[in-house]
């Protein structure tokens, strides 16, 4: 969508980055599942799907602006994926308590002895 969208070069990069940041956040969802760090993959899915659903939130979101005869997509798609992360970070705080644990907990360093 970014390579070919005709909305111009906000609206691509605006794409680009959506893409780029749906693939980050799943390859880290299967990489904590493939260590076996299940509650890490599960935060990071629920990441993955919001940004997957923000395609669906770009649509829905570009019929008020047909309406009122205005072009949104530069902005569409650049904030339509805000709401939906945004909700699933709730979502995450509601279940595990915030802030949200997106990491391994930092280890306490052990003093080395002489």
């Amino acid at each position: 969508m970014a390579l070919g969208t005709l909305a111009g070069a906000v609206a691509a990069a605006g794409f680009a980055s959506m893409a780029t940041t749906w693939l980050a956040t799943t390859l880290v969802a299967f990489a904590a599942i493939g260590r076996g760090r299940v509650a890490l993959h599960r935060r990071w899915i629920v990441l993955s799907f919001a940004l997957t659903l923000s395609a669906i939130t770009l649509r829905v979101s570009l019929l008020v602006p047909f309406f009122l005869w205005f072009d949104f997509m530069p902005i569409t798609a650049w904030t339509s994926r805000r709401g939906n992360l945004v909700l699933a970070l709730l979502w995450l705080s509601w279940r595990e308590g915030w802030p949200v644990p997106l990491a391994r907990p930092a280890r306490p360093r052990v003093a080395a002895s002489d």
